[in-house]
């Protein structure tokens, strides 16, 4: 509507692009000796376990978690509006006060690649339950901050919205801004160059 050219410093919601940074922040606990990548998730979990199933739970590693194969549902979650309070990961893993049910062992675990935000939402709720602090900040102070990545942030404020592009959906409605109450399954705002600061970390290379 503006004609507005797009900038390296232009803010974008980056969706589920951002899965990337709960698994570095995942690893960073892996590197620190804190969790193993194939035990059980639910060894690490203290405020919610996952649900009786007619799969073994134990199979869930944290490694299957993290690639898609732990078996585990609900491909991703409803965004809210910015003026509604968010429920807790506790609520949204039980599917409580939202639309997307709870999460659970809905295919046996290590036989397929089956998507699944849920199974975000559990390292979302590993990572805070082994570090006893919220995840964004442990995101902060483990990831962002080393790479100097100061422009975003996991849950919109005014001073994001007025440096970020607007949404528009398939037949060029303007969209709102939403906010989700799971961080991990990809809500962080950033400018496109701190995303690719991200990226480039992320590749291999001299």
């Amino acid at each position: 509507e503006t004609r507005a050219p797009m900038l390296p410093e232009t803010v974008f919601h980056h969706g589920s692009a951002g899965k990337t940074l709960t698994a570095w922040a995942v690893m960073r606990l892996v590197e620190a000796g804190r969790v193993e990548l194939d035990a059980p998730i639910d060894r690490y979990l203290k405020r919610w376990h996952l649900p009786p199933s007619g799969f073994d739970t134990s199979q869930v590693t944290v490694r299957r978690a993290l690639s898609h194969t732990g078996g585990l549902d609900v491909a991703g979650y409803t965004g809210y509006s910015l003026r509604r309070p968010l429920p807790s990961i506790v609520a949204v893993l039980d599917g409580a006060n939202q639309l997307d049910g709870a999460v659970q062992v809905a295919s046996l675990p290590g036989s397929a690649y089956r998507y699944s935000g849920g199974g975000y939402a559990v390292l979302q709720l590993l990572v805070e339950d082994v570090t006893g602090e919220p995840f964004a900040s442990f995101v902060e102070r483990e990831i962002l901050a080393p790479l100097h990545l100061s422009s975003g942030a996991f849950r919109w404020t005014p001073t994001l919205k007025a440096r970020a592009a607007t949404p528009y959906g398939f037949w060029s409605d303007r969209l709102p801004y939403y906010d989700f109450a799971v961080p991990a399954i990809g809500s962080y705002a950033c400018s496109v160059q701190d995303f690719a600061r991200f990226v480039a970390a992320a590749v291999p290379g001299p």
